[in-house]
């Protein structure tokens, strides 16, 4: 016993020099002036370095150690060929591991981001994708997995993917890139030839879209624009970056819930109302479980998460309100549908998507 109690002591010890050092090399590199790119060849620069870097710690070998976000796996050096750091306000940076058997592990270390919200957040999307599950409804979701290791760093699993605003740059519409990511290769299904998707691409799509707004909607996520929403090659869509709940926004007038005409327009009529019956019907599998999840943030009400502790007393009522409990099933389906029809329709949430875009340009 004594033994086995020594070795898990050398892996946490293990594991916290080196998320310390990680804490270390990202500081160096935030503190450099200029564009994300220069940053990303020092940064490089730094790992080559190995044991010679400021930090004396060599990245590119050393003692097999679990990664802290996903301890089943052993890593052993990480990549200087493959790094990225984000053009994004807190910098997040891309690592490439390697592990004990030669896969690789890309993995986002976060440097000034309190991860803990986040962690909850994907925690209850967590939940509520088993709850529907258990109803036999899978809308393919994608809770990845986040770590906040102290009050301003953390991991968080890298999902291949593509911003939304990157897809309809280099695309011009959503359609088009899952045509070129997804070709048919039956020619002789002229169901999926019809849009030139395939079918279970499309269906992942279709679901994921209803499944993330109804989600987004409940927990009110904020500061939705097309860099936190992600596209996956399988067609699955899913939002990243929750500093801002419980309705919480840093822009004016949010809406309510993030569907716009790009995410619309390649559905046709029958898609669209497999869209709103995916949306209804998780609306009303999850009201049923209501006090479950304001039972989960009351428990949470003391933790100091910033967006909880910001209006403590108001904080259950506020989610609980967003089920509408006052309304039966019927009618809270009307209500869910009117919100689906002014949030295609906004035009606001496409002139702050504008500016952000411009705000991106400078960085």
């Amino acid at each position: 016993v004594n033994e086995q109690t020594q070795q898990v002591r050398l892996s946490i010890e293990a594991q916290k020099k080196f998320v310390d050092k990680l804490v270390e090399l990202t500081n160096i590199v935030k503190r450099i002036q200029g564009s994300a790119k220069f940053k990303e060849d020092k940064l490089r620069s730094l790992l080559l370095a190995g044991d010679d870097s400021p930090v004396k710690f060599n990245f590119l070998n050393f003692d097999p150690i679990p990664l802290p976000l996903d301890p089943e796996t052993k890593i052993r050096r990480i990549n200087p060929d493959k790094i990225k750091i984000f053009k994004s306000a807190k910098l997040p940076f891309l690592f490439v591991c390697e592990a004990l058997d030669g896969a690789e592990y890309p993995f986002i270390f976060k440097n000034g981001d309190d991860l803990r919200q986040d962690q909850l957040i994907l925690q209850i999307i967590m939940l509520m994708d088993r709850i529907l599950r258990k109803e036999n409804i899978d809308l393919k979701l994608t809770p990845y997995k986040v770590l906040s290791t102290g009050l301003k760093y953390g991991f968080v699993q890298f999902i291949d993917s593509q911003p939304l605003r990157k897809v309809l740059e280099r695309n011009r519409t959503i359609r088009q890139y899952l045509q070129s990511k997804a070709p048919i290769t039956n020619s002789d299904d002229t169901t999926q030839n019809e849009i030139g998707i395939p079918h279970d691409v499309m269906d992942a799509y279709v679901k994921s879209c209803a499944g993330y707004c109804v989600v987004t909607y409940l927990l009110g996520i904020g500061d939705r624009h097309l860099d936190n929403l992600l596209l996956r090659d399988s067609g699955q869509l899913f939002h990243i970056d929750f500093g801002f709940i419980m309705g919480r926004d840093p822009k004016p007038l949010p809406q309510a819930m993030r569907v716009s005409k790009d995410m619309m327009e390649m559905l046709d009529d029958e898609r669209f109302l497999d869209f709103l019956r995916h949306c209804f019907t998780a609306f009303i599998i999850l009201r049923k479980h209501a006090n479950v999840f304001a039972n989960l943030f009351s428990l949470m009400l003391d933790a100091n998460i910033p967006d909880i502790a910001l209006e403590r007393d108001k904080t259950v009522k506020k989610l609980l309100d967003k089920f509408r409990l006052d309304l039966d099933d019927e009618k809270a389906i009307s209500y869910l549908k009117d919100l689906i029809d002014s949030s295609i329709g906004a035009i606001v949430p496409q002139v702050y998507d504008y500016f952000h875009n411009l705000l991106l340009a400078f960085r």
